[in-house]
């Protein structure tokens, strides 16, 4: 959260989704309880940001 947010008390935040590509068809539509089930590993190199809302 930025400090223009904090001070005005509003909600700031950015929306990521898992990258395209064959590398990253496993972790489309998996919450993260069910990666840890599976064993898959949680990175944020996995996502990207698309979207980012006017502050």
């Amino acid at each position: 959260m930025n400090e223009t947010s904090k001070q005005e008390g509003a909600v700031s935040y950015d929306i990521y989704q898992v990258k395209s590509g064959n590398e990253y068809v496993d972790y489309r539509f998996t919450g993260l309880q069910l990666m840890e089930q599976l064993g898959l590993p949680f990175s944020a190199d996995n996502y990207e940001k698309v979207y980012i809302p006017v502050r």
